[in-house]
C-alpha cells in the first residue's frame, strides 16, 4: 500500500506535485486561518486528487472549526466527505484494512485552534487514540521526533525540540502502531524510523512558509 503524505501547505497547495499513490493523507493546516473560502478551496483540490482514498484532519490554522461558526465549516466539510474520504478529527475509522485515528491537537502556542496547555489537558486528549490504532495523524509531532524549530534568536534558551512528551508517551503504549504522520513544526521535515514504527513531518512549507518541501511516500506493508 502507497501513502503519500502531506501536511501545512496554508492555501498553497496547488503548487505541489502530488505522487500517484493509493491514500493521500493531510495531516492539517491546509488553510492559514480557515475562512470558509479557504477551505472550500482546499476542500475542491483534495477531493479531486486521483488517489482512490484520502484521509485529512484539521490543524491549528483551521480556527473556523472552534469559532462560533463552526457549524457552517463543517457542514462544508460534510459536502465533501464520503467512504473514499475521510475527514478524522478525535476519531476513527477503518481504512484499507488498518486502523486509523486522527487527531489535531496541539500543545498550546498563541491560542490557535485546538491548543491545549502540556501536561493532564494534552495528555487527555491523547488518551483518546485507541490501544489498536496502526496508523495515527496528529498536527503535531511527538517530542524528539522530526520536531525541531529553526535555531534563531527567538528560540535563544529554549529547548529546540518543540513535540508533545505526553503525545510521545503515549505513543510507546500503542503496540501495533505502524505510522504516524503529522507536520505542524516546519523545521521538522522529513522522516524516520524507530521501533519499526516510522515517523514522518510531512510539513510541505518551510519555515518562511515557502511550499518547497516534496510529498513523502510511504510503502506500508
Amino acid at each position: 500500500m502507497r501513502i503519500v503524505a502531506i501536511s501545512d501547505t496554508h492555501q498553497q497547495h496547488n503548487q505541489i506535485t502530488v505522487p500517484d499513490g493509493d491514500i493521500l493523507v493531510h495531516a492539517g493546516d491546509w488553510t492559514n486561518q480557515g475562512t470558509l473560502s479557504a477551505m472550500r478551496q482546499f476542500l475542491e483540490w483534495f477531493s479531486a486528487q486521483p488517489h482512490p482514498l484520502k484521509v485529512f484532519i484539521p490543524g491549528n490554522h483551521e480556527i473556523t472549526l472552534e469559532a462560533v461558526n463552526k457549524k457552517s465549516a463543517f457542514d462544508l466539510i460534510g459536502e465533501y466527505t464520503n467512504d473514499k474520504m475521510h475527514f478524522l478529527l478525535n476519531s476513527s475509522a477503518n481504512i484499507a484494512g488498518l486502523r486509523w485515528f486522527g487527531a489535531p491537537s496541539t500543545p498550546f502556542y498563541g491560542g490557535w485552534a485546538f491548543n491545549f496547555q502540556r501536561g493532564p489537558d494534552i495528555a487527555a486528549e491523547w488518551a483518546k487514540i485507541p490501544d489498536d490504532v496502526e496508523v495515527l495523524i496528529t498536527h503535531g509531532p511527538p517530542y524528539g521526533i522530526q520536531d525541531l524549530v529553526e535555531d534563531n534568536w527567538e528560540n535563544v534558551g529554549r529547548d529546540l525540540h518543540q513535540g508533545c512528551e505526553d503525545l510521545r508517551a503515549r505513543i510507546k503504549s500503542l503496540k501495533n502502531l505502524k505510522l504516524h504522520i503529522y507536520g505542524h513544526l516546519h523545521f521538522g521535515y522529513g522522516i524516520q524510523v524507530i521501533d519499526n514504527i516510522q515517523f514522518v513531518n510531512a510539513a510541505i512549507c518551510t519555515e518562511k512558509y515557502q511550499p518547497t518541501n516534496k510529498p513523502i511516500v510511504i510503502d506500508l506493508e
